[in-house]
C-alpha cells in the first residue's frame, strides 16, 4: 500500500494492518524541508522526522522508501543523508527516482518559462554511478533501474509489469492485462457504477512494451520464455543483445541477459535502440 509520510500514524497503521496489509511504500521524496517546498509537498516537521520509526515500531515492519534525486540546490551528501535515514531504520527496500521534467506538469512550465531551474543532471549522473557500491554493503541489490531491494522484498506487484504477466485492475481507473488483451475503467466513479462488466480489450504491442518494462531491469533474465511472446522478433533482439554483450555493457551467455551496473548511464539509449528494430 503506498502511504504518504503526514498519513501515517499508530493508528492508521493499525487499522491496515489488521485489514491485511503487510507491507507499505511512503512516499518520502527527501527530508530535507526546502527540497520538498521545491517540489509542492506538504511537511510536517515533526511527523517527518519520526515517520519510519513510527513504521518500524509498527506491525508492518516491511517497508520501502520513495526518494527523489537531482533536485536543484540538492548537494550528493544529501541524497545520502535522506538514503542513510531509510537504512537506519530498517528499510528493505529504496525506490530512488531521478526529477525529470515531464511533460504537461506545472514543473515543466516552470522549467520553460525559467521561473525554476532544470534537474541537476550532473548530480543524478554522480549519484547513479555511486548507487550500487553505496547500497550493497547493507544487501540492498539493484533489480531495476530505479529500485533496490534485499534478496525476498523485491515489488512482486511491479514485477508483473516488467515482466508481462496477467494482472486485474479493480475500481475506477484502474487498468488490467489478461490473455484477452489490456483494458482500463472508467476514472469517474458513478460511470463505473453504471458500467457492466464487459470489457473492450486492447491487444499489446508485445515488442515494443517489452522492450520498454523488460530491460529495465537489472536482475538476470532467462530470454526464450519472452522470445515466445514476440516469434517474428526474435532473432533480431537476440542479436543485438549479443552486441550489447560484446560492447560491455551487459552479461548475455546461455539464454541469460543481464546489464552490468554501469549500464544505467546508457539505459535510455539502448532501449530506444532496441524498439527501433520493432
Amino acid at each position: 500500500m503506498e502511504c504518504n509520510p503526514e498519513d501515517i500514524t499508530p493508528d492508521f497503521l493499525k487499522s491496515i494492518e489488521q485489514a491485511g496489509i503487510n507491507r507499505i511504500s511512503v512516499g518520502i521524496q527527501s527530508f530535507h524541508p526546502e527540497k520538498l517546498q521545491f517540489l509542492g509537498r506538504y511537511y510536517d516537521p515533526d511527523r517527518y522526522e519520526n515517520v519510519l520509526e513510527t513504521v518500524k515500531n509498527s506491525g508492518i515492519s516491511n517497508f520501502s522508501a520513495d526518494l527523489i534525486y537531482g533536485i536543484p540546490g540538492q548537494t550528493v551528501q544529501e541524497i545520502l543523508q535522506d538514503i542513510q535515514k531509510v537504512l537506519s531504520a530498517g528499510g528493505k527496500h529504496i525506490s530512488l527516482y531521478a526529477l525529470t521534467v515531464e511533460k504537461g506538469t506545472e514543473y515543466s512550465r516552470k522549467v520553460i518559462d525559467k521561473i525554476s531551474p532544470s534537474p541537476e543532471e550532473e548530480i543524478q549522473e554522480k549519484i547513479l554511478k555511486l548507487l550500487p557500491d553505496l547500497l550493497s554493503p547493507y544487501e540492498l541489490f539493484q533489480y531495476e533501474v530505479s529500485n533496490f531491494s534485499k534478496p525476498g522484498f523485491f515489488s512482486k506487484h511491479n514485477l508483473k509489469y516488467w515482466t508481462m504477466e496477467y494482472y486485474l485492475g479493480i475500481g475506477p481507473g484502474a487498468h488490467g492485462f489478461l490473455p484477452s488483451g489490456r483494458y482500463s475503467n472508467p476514472r469517474n466513479v458513478d460511470t463505473y457504477k453504471r458500467k457492466n462488466f464487459s470489457k473492450e480489450y486492447t491487444k499489446p504491442n508485445f515488442y515494443e512494451e517489452l522492450i520498454l518494462s523488460l530491460f529495465r531491469l537489472f536482475q538476470p533474465i532467462l530470454m526464450e520464455s519472452f522470445y515466445e511472446l514476440i516469434p517474428d522478433q526474435s532473432q533480431t533482439l537476440d542479436l543485438q543483445l549479443k552486441k550489447f554483450q560484446e560492447s560491455g555493457l551487459c552479461e548475455f551467455s546461455n539464454g541469460i541477459f543481464q546489464w552490468k551496473p554501469e549500464a544505467v548511464l546508457f539505459l535510455d539509449s539502448k532501449i530506444l535502440e532496441l524498439t527501433s528494430f520493432d
